[in-house]
């Protein structure tokens, strides 16, 4: 695993969040000194289900909007 898989499992590790938390939560708080892509993101939070490392809940948001909602495994 590369170092954004394991700030990506510390940051589920901490709350349930969507890639778009995650990618907001990198502009605002690291993106000074760390940057990561929103496709980069997705790319590793794919890794990371495929893993077994996280899980995602489907979540319907008003009529049709559905997002994946991360959380972290056992195993992560």
């Amino acid at each position: 695993m590369n170092t954004l898989a394991y700030a990506i499992l510390g940051l589920i590790d901490k709350d349930k969040v969507t890639g778009y938390d995650l990618t907001k939560i990198f502009n605002d708080s690291v993106a000074d000194f760390w940057s990561a892509k929103q496709s980069q993101i997705y790319t590793e939070l794919k890794k990371l289900v495929d893993a077994a490392l996280i899980e995602y809940e489907v979540v319907i948001q008003g009529e049709v909007l559905e997002k994946k909602v991360y959380s972290i495994t056992t195993k992560g």
